[in-house]
């Protein structure tokens, strides 16, 4: 694990699971005890995802997913439980330990190798032909700054001697994306050479690769840093690092195509804006901007071919929870269109977006409307089958109706039509396998130990009588055993450290989000004690009836019918103690 247990304590301690899943998912309502949001991890337009302060878990009830602080930051950020770890630490300033950890020293000095390279690059901007270029453009000095830009000479051993000279190895040089390497004549050489250089930082502001442009009309325009252990492209957003506060404050992220402009914009004074690296937009990033804001803004020029990617992306994925709509400009790019009618203008295509389907509805139509009328038809209901949701299928028709001067009952016989008629599928569901009575009183006494973990050594004495046939719970309480014997202050939120699999970590959440009538915790143990031992001597009985039906002699059947009356006297004793005790219901009260 790399982290002792009081060093996960402490930080678990200190780190409100509510605090860190705010700067998340920072639009969450008060429900009781409890919080609720959209859940990150699956669509849904009815908040299920619950975060619960008091036991300092989370769970939806929609996919399923659940855990503690250490579980959500591993799933939203896609990391394992060590760099959750480190991430929490981070967010709330806790000083982790020092520890030998070779992979982190490696990302360390990678990480140091990119920053000097950065700043390499920042000091040869001054008096390089880049500066004519940004001026021509309208970067101003302050954005240059606040960007990083800088410049790459035309050399094959600018940055390979800087690093020599510092005594960095060159090898480690390449695997950061800086070097390019020749295997034949095993030679390191700059990657970059006469190129204005845009640093690329991830979320958390660290460098972790580079573009760069041409400034004369040599290809390829742009070049990206080569992907390595650090720099993944379909995983990072330009000037995320310094639009994510605005995002957030504005709930809606505006997505531009280039890195000149997300600075343009960030320039004039609209600062929730990023880009792409140069690619088509990603599930993967469209994910990370929904965990921020409710409403994305694509707002590319729609004849260039990221725009149709990116369309595409958006039009066969529906795993998010933002709104994604399409901005168009008339001309230009962002950048030139704010240089010249100034931000607001710029902001008003902005509001005016359209949802995906519409934009590429009207889009083809203004692309094919001298064509004959059933042709461009035809292709306007390919694209309603990219949609999933008829209530979208549905806003389309009359679009398309709008869009050709025609009624919509005509247009939606004539999808009908397009589509064929189609039998309702039948579904045969299968039969709902019901739980067993000890499966029941095993998950019972699974959530009770880990509400009350007083009576955890208890039950390790007294429920080792039993078999548990099911091996899932089977090895889930001896897990609970298990810690308690090498840590005895078991909380629930601390068992999510523990455990590995993905069921386990699915029951445990359903299971102690929900908040349980519980008045008598002692009482509720040694119902289910009791009901195990009585429904344990019921398998007895019935093995002995069934012994007595088969008998051969009087004497065995003396013996047997000696062993049924003993065990139905002890099932009366145990059952009249149950009822004395008046005993409570064990049920979860309404979500």
């Amino acid at each position: 694990m790399g982290f002792s247990q009081e060093t996960l304590d402490r930080l678990r301690a200190s780190a409100r699971i509510e605090h860190i899943i705010a700067r998340y998912i920072p639009a969450m309502q008060k429900r009781g005890d409890n919080l609720l949001a959209l859940c990150p991890f699956h669509k849904e337009k009815t908040p299920s995802f619950t975060i619960s302060p008091a036991k300092q878990i989370f769970h939806c009830f929609g996919c399923h997913e659940g855990g503690n602080v250490f579980t959500f930051v591993q799933k939203i950020e896609r990391v394992n439980f060590p760099r959750s770890v480190e991430i929490v630490a981070d967010i709330i300033g806790f000083d982790l330990p020092k520890k030998n950890d070779p992979e982190a020293d490696y990302r360390s000095r990678l990480y140091r190798i990119l920053d000097y390279a950065a700043r390499s690059f920042q000091q040869n901007l001054k008096d390089s032909p880049a500066v004519g270029y940004l001026q021509k453009r309208g970067v101003s000095d302050e954005a240059v700054i606040d960007f990083e830009l800088g410049f790459a000479p035309d050399s094959w051993e600018f940055m390979k001697n800087r690093l020599d000279s510092k005594g960095i190895s060159l090898k480690e040089g390449h695997e950061s994306g800086v070097l390019g390497w020749k295997k034949e004549t095993n030679r390191y050489y700059d990657q970059f050479r006469n190129r204005l250089i845009f640093p690329i930082r991830n979320q958390a502001g660290n460098c972790v690769g580079f573009g760069g442009r041409v400034l004369d009309d040599s290809l390829p325009k742009y070049l990206n840093s080569a992907e390595n252990s650090l720099f993944s492209k379909r995983n990072v957003l330009y000037g995320l690092h310094r639009a994510s506060e605005e995002i957030r404050s504005l709930n809606r992220a505006i997505v531009v195509e280039g890195y000149l402009d997300a600075i343009g914009c960030h320039q004039a004074g609209i600062k929730n804006v990023v880009a792409p690296l140069g690619t088509a937009l990603t599930e993967n990033q469209l994910q990370m901007l929904s965990r921020m804001c409710a409403e994305i803004v694509l707002l590319f020029d729609s004849d260039t071919a990221g725009t149709k990617a990116a369309l595409r992306t958006v039009s066969t994925s529906h795993d998010y929870n933002a709104a994604i709509r399409i901005g168009s400009i008339p001309e230009g790019d962002p950048f030139d269109y704010i240089q010249k009618y100034g931000a607001r203008k710029l902001l008003m295509h902005v509001d005016t977006a359209c949802e995906p389907v519409e934009f590429m509805l009207r889009d083809h139509f203004e692309k094919n409307r001298f064509k004959e009328r059933p042709l461009i038809l035809r292709e306007m209901f390919a694209i309603l089958k990219e949609y999933e949701f008829e209530s979208e299928k549905n806003n389309a028709i009359k679009i398309i109706a709008q869009l050709l001067e025609a009624r919509v009952d005509t247009i939606e016989l004539d999808y009908q039509k397009y589509r064929g008629t189609k039998p309702v599928a039948t579904v045969n569901v299968a039969p709902t396998k019901q739980k067993s009575f000890v499966q029941k009183s095993v998950e019972e006494l699974i959530i009770l130990m880990l509400n009350y973990p007083d009576l955890i050594e208890k039950s390790m004495i007294d429920f080792q009588e039993f078999e548990i046939d099911d091996q899932f719970l089977k090895g889930l309480v001896n897990k609970i055993f298990d810690l308690y014997e090498h840590d005895d202050a078991i909380t629930t939120e601390k068992i999510f450290d523990f455990i590995e699999g993905e069921r386990e970590k699915q029951f445990l959440s359903e299971r102690l989000s929900a908040d349980y009538v519980i008045e008598n915790p002692e009482s509720a143990y040694t119902e289910i004690y009791l009901n195990m031992k009585i429904h344990s001597i019921d398998m007895k009985l019935a093995h002995f009836n069934q012994l007595l039906r088969k008998c051969a002699t009087s004497t065995d059947s003396s013996r047997i019918l000696t062993e049924i009356d003993i065990w139905r006297r002890e099932k009366d004793k145990l059952s009249s103690y149950i009822y004395s005790k008046n005993s409570f219901s064990f049920v979860a009260k309404n979500r």
